[in-house]
């Protein structure tokens, strides 16, 4: 009689890359090492799970009455205390590969919440002071690619509270404005390993947004929403392969939600330990590989890091 290799052969599936989150089966978070100060909203975050950098921010709710300039190094396991920044601001954006070669740019300071243009660079010991936005903005904006190479999109002018679409390249010394955002917000998640591959996720007009948005340098595109509106979330990866964390559910509460997209749509996967908004995030890593940092819990500024693995299925084959 014949046996099942004979009927349907023995030939193992074969793919060209790794699997992304989604079809990884999801993933868990574990805790990590503990900021030394609590912070939310920061000026902005940069890097990955294994090297990362939270700068300025806000140590304790009202955000505009508690400013620190302060910024935390992480090395996958401990925060150690960096450089302070130039300009003391939150809820701004970052972006680059290490702790060491960082971009944080634009954000929110006192008095009003009154938006920044600066951009400060780091590099692992001190901050300096390089060209401004073409258009100052804070309320929390994306950020995607490398210090020498990045893109910076929306966020929202105050006074006014005008919400921004513009997107600004970096090219390591000079900002240029290039295609707007479909949809102009503030308190997006947005991260990206390349200024040609970001993501633009979630945030905030006159309500909570499901709204995505990719950029392959040139021109955003409208894809597929995500389940639950959120804004002020963290998010890792960018396109095609990235994950949304955290944030503030529609009705306003801290969320401990976490979402994965694999380049078409979004999927629930494991929640935060501790559901938070306006944490620091890892815009340079992966969906299989994220960071979040710090947030407001609900009522204060918390310490404590989870990080982000993403779980293969494994699958077993038999012989007979």
């Amino acid at each position: 009689m014949a046996n099942y290799k004979e009927i349907k052969g023995f030939h193992v599936q074969s793919l060209s890359s790794d699997p992304v989150a989604s079809q990884a089966g999801g993933g868990t978070w574990a805790s990590g090492g503990t900021i030394p100060a609590g912070k939310y909203v920061p000026a902005g975050s940069a890097g990955t799970q294994t090297s990362n950098i939270i700068a300025g921010g806000a140590s304790d709710p009202p955000a505009n009455s508690n400013q620190v300039n302060t910024s935390f190094e992480y090395d996958g396991s401990s925060w150690t205390a960096g450089g302070a920044l130039n300009t003391t601001r939150f809820a701004g954006s970052g972006f680059g590969a290490t702790n060491t070669a960082a971009l944080i740019v634009g954000g929110s300071a006192s008095p009003g919440s009154a938006a920044q243009a600066v951009s400060e660079s780091y590099n692992g010991t001190a901050f300096t002071e390089v060209a401004d936005l073409n258009t100052a903005r804070g309320e929390t904006f994306g950020g995607a690619g490398i210090s020498t190479a990045g893109v910076v999109y929306g966020g929202r002018t105050n006074p006014g509270g005008t919400n921004r679409a513009q997107t600004e390249n970096w090219n390591g010394s000079a900002w240029t404005e290039t295609a707007d955002l479909n949809t102009a917000r503030g308190e997006l998640a947005g991260s990206g390993t390349s200024y040609t591959a970001a993501i633009c996720v979630g945030g905030y007009t006159t309500t909570a947004l499901t709204n995505t948005e990719t950029w392959n340098g040139t021109s955003w595109t409208e894809v597929n929403d995500l389940n639950t509106a959120k804004y002020n979330s963290g998010a890792s990866g960018g396109s095609p392969s990235s994950i949304i964390y955290g944030g503030n559910s529609p009705s306003g509460p801290a969320s401990a939600q976490t979402e994965s997209w694999d380049g078409s749509s979004w999927t629930e996967v494991s929640d935060l330990s501790t559901a938070r908004w306006g944490a620091g995030k890892s815009p340079y890593g992966t969906s299989s590989s994220a960071l979040c940092s710090g947030g407001n819990s609900g009522s204060e500024a918390v310490t404590n890091t989870e990080e982000f693995t993403a779980n293969l299925n494994n699958k077993t084959i038999t012989t007979s």
